[in-house]
């Protein structure tokens, strides 16, 4: 494990650390901040990508140069290597983060994978309101692969207007084709979203 990274000057950056040069100016200050955030951002898919690419090119081989590594940094390993598995880069939204895609790997459909992503960029959903709209759908069955898959978007704003409890849990199973009982779940846990959100 490398024990520095390549300094940055007027910057040095180490695994645990940055220490900034007296000499740092604000507009540099703020662009070295912003290149590492975006590299925060990309760094697991870089991780995924990379053993990917690895594993097609030499082989398991690859895997004996991984020996050194720590049980937590296999396990993060594993991790970014099934996602980036399951979602290809051309379904992956640079607007959204990892854990957001993460959210959603688990699911076959790449088309319902999409529209969940889209949804989530769209309404600026978080990673918790994205994983409550997944089990909503995965209460019930699937629909049948020709059919549309319901409109998560316009669902979270029409039932919150229902005044009747039982309008509202109606309009919640008919836009997810579900059941009464995963209709009330999916609107509980909407809920609770929302209330957690707004605290």
């Amino acid at each position: 494990m490398l024990a520095n990274i390549k300094p940055i000057q007027p910057v040095e950056l180490a695994e645990t650390h940055a220490v900034l040069s007296p000499t740092l100016g604000l507009d540099e200050w703020s662009e070295l901040l912003h290149s590492c955030v975006r590299m925060a951002r990309a760094c697991q898919w870089w991780i995924g990508d990379l053993v990917i690419a690895g594993e097609h090119r030499w082989g398991e081989v690859i895997y004996q140069y991984l020996s050194d590594l720590t049980e937590a940094d296999y396990e993060t390993i594993r991790g970014c290597v099934w996602v980036a598995e399951r979602i290809p880069p051309a379904e992956r939204c640079a607007e959204l983060s990892w854990t957001h895609h993460r959210v959603v790997a688990a699911i076959d459909d790449p088309a319902l994978r999409t529209q969940l992503l889209e949804q989530a960029r769209e309404h600026c959903w978080t990673t918790r309101e994205l994983a409550a709209a997944v089990r909503a759908l995965r209460a019930q069955p699937l629909p049948a692969t020709d059919a549309e898959p319901p409109s998560l978007a316009s669902l979270d704003e029409d039932w919150q207007w229902e005044a009747d409890e039982q309008a509202a849990i109606a309009l919640i199973r008919a836009r997810l084709g579900c059941s009464e009982r995963a209709a009330i779940r999916w609107a509980l846990l909407r809920a609770r979203d929302l209330l957690e959100a707004e605290a």
